[in-house]
């Protein structure tokens, strides 16, 4: 490649230095200016600049897109065939040719930036890496004033490098050129690039290739093209396709799949490193005056990438003067058809010169680690005017949240709280006096309202909770907001009122901070009107001595990792942003640490104001929650949702959810003993693959009938089982019947907002309505008795739409009001309903049961148990499934292998022991499905290790959660199992208010010995002992050096004996046995019934049932005795009769035995015994 034109070539004119010393720019912070487009007339204006990743001692040994160029807030974006980049090919070879890059990628609308110490260097083959040149002419005119922006592209890169890593730009120009010598550039640039190639494209179709169907939702609603297309891509006659980069790329006619019309473009793309394609018709194609908006119709089988870079899709438009805008409808993200929009930003439309024509569409990627196969059906151009769906109504049965203090931590009778005036009298002392000391806050207003509040607690350290807490303001150029300026305050009522300036570019911004004592949280309300604040910095704790970050599990505001409780100086203490008392888009919790930095431990990162469609962002309102206190238990967040009413309904069941119609599966848990079974199916109901639609519906796939649904769920009721299937009104597909673009949300660039495969996220406050409406239409034709509501209370404290006008709209508490009327409408339509749970605490009572997902940056496999906030204030108002929808989500990759090497059978696997141990400690349900389906007779042990015990402790409430300590020789608190580290040893009691007590002995090698009744039991690692005197007695523990489990509670008892002979209760067994009690009793030996095996399920032939394979002939019982004198409660010398019975429930064999000792030997064929009191 030729050495080509450095970042100012002497034909640059008009030339204006914006910025000559090195700027460092970093994630945190943008760099701004405000410019004037030098020129006149038909010059081009353009911008140099020098930038490279300050990387000590890297001479251009790496390389990421970290450079991000915003001309008036518009990304600053490439053309490949009339490249906006002057001074350099589109793409370049890396490493001595084992990479090809280009310098632009248009997933991250950034420019590739050079690992460098300095600016010299020439890793790339350019002349210079650091140097650029860019055409602003599609962008701004001469004469034409400007805001240029530099911003990090790449947030997460000085993590992964481990390194400050700021990005370095020097020298920044603007100036301007002759259109010649802007070609000259061009041509030149072009002429070098070696992977810059002409393609045929081919108008005709394959004449074998049939003709595909049309979505089937579109046919079934009946739908017809709208609006009408400007472009088509069904007669291709004298298209041109250029090729960019090293991919096999082939452009045909196709009538493979169809939307509208019966011919499209087909566009398959060979795997590769970097492809770009652009495609122009004959000749430009006109536009109507007003259009601001292309709606593309395309189908892809790239599912996001999956595994490779998204392939994105860009339309071009030209103007009279030739200037060219993008419209980037984003990445191609289906494995079906899906509408791709690309919107015309006001500010550039504005600066075009009428009329439009479209110009080109371009594709382009990185890395395709697989064939990409992509069909291009229409392009319509139009003038979008919204009409969105604009009312937020609140929930009122029952309301929520129940208490207008929402997150405020429980304060307890005993605490007095106090406010006095500071000695200069312009601050507060907040004192709380209580039995086990007083706790001080002291705010003295002379830094910002935030950074200077300090805490006390006895004679403990005095320590800041929010050092280097700040408002943060929405800078318009290169100020960043000037030193805070008290303006007054004054205390009343036991509050103290701040009003505070921040100068910023000479305007005084104003904003208020108040301060409450509640219990022992100071309560911080922050108010900033005019929308000039775009967040709110928490900052750091300082001074507190030796502290540390203590995860709380299930505490997700939004992502992981999650808010920390810092613990040091014997103290607690969180910082919470109390998401109902916010306008914040984002709550962010990204910096929250566990370990602190040099200049304190980070617990939470703050509030983020993001900018509405309108470009105005909310006025800043956040309250604030710190609380100190030497209890753990005190920092914690209140939950202010209504208990579910389903609880004891729900309490017995075992969720299973299948992603097949499993008729004789379900018939096969049913006659093994297992009849309290949540029956559900996934999507595989409305769709035949990833990608289709899923969401809002309640017509089944085409492969199946409604009568055939009907059939399936009376089936499955009919063996006794709940049953119900997955809904969805979060993702909202274009092909949907009840599509309304209107009821989509918007990003703050007005965008459709992405949300799964192929499909955008619904307005929050549109949710209720549909749910309603395709709720009944479910409800008319199979009633549900549980739903699975996928993904909705994953939604966490997250704006999902930014349109303004819209009540809600860029705000956290928008869309979790939105959802959480969405969820009652749900409950009230379907009855009952599981969702999946990684925000589970926001919504607990709302949703009865979620996939209970401790969703962290790590698995919490290795991780100590906490699961206080669990079990104080979310497990009395609903109900957590397992560790989450499957051990996938509890193991990490090596420990899911393990868990996966289970043998079916026996007490040896301590992987499945540490699941169980999890998810008895946490108080939590029985859940398989979504892959995990182990064998019968490991089915079984589960189901009884779990049923009975849950049933008793998930309609209580936890009245004690105790640590044994060695050392001390007796139960500690939490709070102190935290501070000296029993808490890692996991040996923990948890004692729920009705009685029943579970002891959990949480660790990979050590055991545990406790007493029951006098008798010493030993719990081996992940082992438990739970009791409740008179109606429920289960053990995992070590019985002659072996592990042996039991249970026997209301309904059921069960032993598994290990790998000898175990007596126990009434039971005698080598192996396992399930008695399910009553008259007669129901015994079934369960010590290894099998492998399951898959075939076509006979009536619904689209889906795979599974069946049991052949039992082994003793069904793994070696020996198997009870007492059915106790169990039947009749003379031990009583005679009682035993029927042998088959798969199909018929006797095979009757005989009579005395009732002290009913020996039974199991045989290939008998299921089990009825064993009952002679007549």
């Amino acid at each position: 490649m030729p050495v080509l034109a450095p970042a100012q070539p002497a034909d640059v004119q008009n030339v204006t230095v914006v910025q000559g010393e090195e700027v460092l720019v970093r994630p945190e912070a943008d760099w701004a200016k405000l410019v004037t487009a030098p020129g006149t007339g038909d010059e081009h204006p353009v911008l140099s600049l020098e930038a490279r990743l300050h990387v000590p001692g890297s001479k251009g040994g790496g390389c990421n897109w970290v450079l991000r160029v915003f001309v008036d807030d518009q990304p600053l974006t490439e053309m490949f065939s009339r490249p906006r980049l002057l001074n350099k090919a589109p793409f370049f070879d890396f490493a001595e040719g084992k990479y090809h890059f280009s310098w632009y990628r248009e997933d991250h609308q950034a420019w590739m930036t050079m690992f460098a110490d300095s600016y010299g260097t020439n890793t790339s083959g350019a002349g210079r890496d650091a140097a650029f040149l860019f055409d602003l002419n599609d962008y701004v005119r001469p004469g034409q004033p400007f805001r240029l922006r530099l911003e990090y592209a790449q947030p997460n890169l000085p993590a992964i490098l481990k390194q400050e890593a700021p990005l370095a730009v020097r020298d920044v120009v603007v100036g301007s050129m002759e259109p010649q010598a802007v070609e000259q550039l061009r041509e030149r640039i072009l002429s070098g690039d070696k992977g810059r190639r002409q393609i045929e494209v081919s108008p005709e179709a394959d004449p074998s290739e049939g003709p595909g169907e049309r979505p089937y939702e579109i046919v079934r609603a009946n739908r017809s093209e709208d609006p009408p297309a400007q472009v088509s891509f069904e007669a291709l006659a004298g298209w041109q396709g250029t090729v960019f980069g090293d991919a096999e790329v082939a452009v045909s006619a196709s009538r493979a799949q169809r939307v509208w019309r019966n011919q499209v473009a087909k566009v398959s793309v060979g795997a590769c490193q970097s492809f770009v394609l652009e495609l122009r018709p004959p000749k430009p194609v006109p536009i109507p005056a007003d259009a601001d908006t292309v709606d593309c119709w395309v189908h892809s089988n790239h599912l996001y990438g999956a595994g490779s870079t998204p392939v994105e899709l860009v339309v071009t438009v030209v103007d009279a003067r030739g200037a060219c805008v993008d419209l980037n409808t984003g990445p191609l993200r289906g494995n079906y058809w899906e509408l791709r929009q690309g919107l015309l930003p006001a500010l550039r439309s504005a600066r075009l010169q009428r009329p439009l024509s479209f110009h080109s569409l371009t594709l382009s990627s990185g890395r395709l680690v697989e064939p990409v196969t992509m069909y291009l059906e229409s392009l319509a151009f139009l003038k979008r005017v919204r009409q969105p769906y604009a009312t937020l109504d609140r929930l009122t049965r029952p309301g929520f949240p129940t208490t207008e203090d929402n997150m405020l931590p429980p304060a307890k009778p005993t605490w007095k709280t106090t406010a006095a005036a500071t000695p200069k009298g312009n601050g507060a002392v907040f004192t709380a006096a209580a039995p086990d000391g007083t706790l001080t806050y002291t705010v003295v207003p002379t830094e910002n309202g935030l950074s200077e509040v300090t805490a006390r607690f006895g004679d403990g350290p005095t320590f800041q909770p929010m050092a280097g807490g700040a408002l943060e303001l929405a800078a318009p150029n290169d100020t960043s907001g000037g030193r805070a300026r008290l303006l007054g305050s004054h205390l009343v009522g036991g509050s103290l009122v701040t009003k505070w300036a921040l100068v910023d570019a000479g305007a005084d911004v104003t904003y208020q901070v108040t301060y409450q004592l509640r219990g022992r949280t100071l309560v911080v309300d922050v108010s900033c009107p005019g929308g000039r604040a775009q967040g709110l910095r928490l900052g750091k704790v300082s001074g507190l001595p030796q502290a540390r970050g203590i995860e709380i599990p299930y505490l997700v505001m939004h992502r992981p990792p999650t808010p920390r409780v810092a613990l040091g100086g014997n103290v607690f203490c969180s910082v919470l942003v109390d998401w109902y008392h916010s306008n914040c888009s984002t709550v962010d919790t990204t910096p929250a640490a566990d370990e602190p930095g040099e200049d304190g431990l980070a617990l939470n990162g703050g509030t983020v104001y993001n900018p509405l469609t309108d470009g105005r962002r909310n006025e800043l309102r956040d309250r604030v929650l710190v609380t100190v206190s030497p209890d753990f238990h005190d920092t914690l967040p209140s939950v202010a949702t209504p208990r579910s009413e389903r609880i004891e309904e729900l309490a017995p069941a075992m969720f299973v959810m299948s992603s097949n119609f499993t008729p004789r599966f379900y018939r096969t848990l049913k006659r093994y003993g297992l009849n309290e079974i949540i029956a559900v199916h996934f999507a595989g109901l409305w769709w035949r693959r990833a990608g289709e639609g899923f969401a809002m519906r309640w017509r089944p796939r085409p492969e199946l009938t409604e009568a055939q649904v009907q059939r399936y769920r009376e089936e499955v009721r009919g063996l006794g089982y709940k049953w119900g299937m997955l809904v969805n009104y979060t993702c909202y597909s274009a092909l949907n019947e009840y599509w309304d673009a209107n009821k989509a949300s918007l990003t703050p660039a007005g965008q459709l907002s992405d949300g799964w495969f192929g499909h955008f996220d619904t307005k929050p406050n549109a949710m209720p309505e549909l749910a309603e409406v395709v709720g009944k239409q479910i409800r008319a034709r199979y009633p549900t008795d549980c739903v699975y509501l996928d993904v909705h209370t994953n939604w966490g404290a997250d704006a999902r739409d930014y349109e303004a006008g819209v009540d809600g709209a860029g705000t956290a508490r928008g869309t979790i009001l939105g959802n959480a009327a969405c969820l009652r409408e749900v409950h009230d339509q379907q009855h009952a309903l599981c969702s999946e749970g990684i925000c589970r605490w926001l919504y607990a009572g709302l949703a009865d049961m979620d996939y209970a997902q401790w969703a962290e940056v790590t698995k919490p496999e290795g991780k100590p148990l906490l699961p206080d906030f669990d079990l104080l204030r979310l497990h009395p108002k609903q109900i957590g499934t397992a560790m989450g929808y499957s051990p996938t989500c509890f193991f990490s990759p090596e420990g899911l292998e393990a868990y996966f090497k289970d043998p079916g059978n026996g007490t040896t696997h301590q992987p499945f022991y540490h699941y169980v141990a999890a998810t008895l400690a946490h108080g939590h349900s029985a859940m398989i499905g979504y892959g995990y389906f182990p064998t019968l007779a490991r089915t079984l042990h589960y189901y009884a290790l779990l049923s009975g015990p849950q049933e008793d402790y998930l309609p209580d409430t936890v009245a004690d959660i105790a640590w044994y300590s060695d050392r001390d020789g007796t139960f500690v608190s939490t709070s102190d199992a935290v501070r000296t580290g029993v808490r890692g040893a996991g040996k923990l009691r948890v004692t729920y208010a009705g009685g029943q007590v579970v002891h959990v002995n949480y660790h990979a090698t050590n055991t545990w010995k406790l007493s029951m009744n006098g008798r010493e039991l030993e719990l081996p690692p992940y082992g438990w002992l739970i009791e409740k005197p008179g109606s429920l007695l289960a053990y995992s523990a070590l019985v002659d050096g072996r592990r042996v489990d039991y249970v026997d509670c209301q309904r059921y008892a069960y032993l598994n004996s290990g790998e000898k002979p175990a007596t126990e209760g009434a039971l005698t067994v080598d192996g396992a046995v399930l008695v399910k009690k009553g008259k007669p009793l129901t015994v079934i030996p369960c010590g290894d019934l099998g492998a399951w095996k898959s075939e076509r399920c006979e009536d619904y032939p689209i889906f795979t049932d599974r069946l049991l394979a052949a039992p082994p002939a003793d069904r793994g019982v070696k020996r198997l005795r009870l007492n059915a004198a106790t169990l039947l409660n009749v003379g031990p010398a009583a005679t009682v009769v035993v029927r042998c019975r088959n798969e199909q429930g018929a006797v095979l064999t009757t005989k009579t035995a005395e009732a002290k000792g009913v020996d039974l030997a199991p045989t290939p064929d008998g299921v089990d015994y009825l064993v009952d009191a002679s007549p």
